[in-house]
């Protein structure tokens, strides 16, 4: 996997999120890198939904939590700049 396909598994699930989810969603496309590199709570902040709200988004992409997800898009994010 990878940037592309989590793009592309973020945009298939997108109609199955809640109101809360898609802003963390909308985040996400426009802002990788802030998500890659800031906490749930910040996440949450930004797109003023609780930190809950980002950990249950990333468990609903099917991973087992938020830094589990986080970790996986850092290392796109790095592989993809080292281009």
């Amino acid at each position: 996997m990878n940037m592309q396909d989590l793009m592309r598994n973020v945009s298939a699930s997108y109609k199955e999120f809640s109101s809360g989810q898609k802003k963390i969603a909308d985040l996400f496309f426009r802002e990788p890198i802030f998500i890659a590199f800031s906490s749930a709570l910040e996440v949450g902040k930004r797109v003023e939904v609780s930190e809950s709200t980002v950990i249950r988004w990333t468990q609903k992409l099917g991973y087992k939590g938020y830094t589990e997800f986080q970790h996986t898009l850092q290392r796109y994010v790095r592989d993809s700049s080292a281009r």
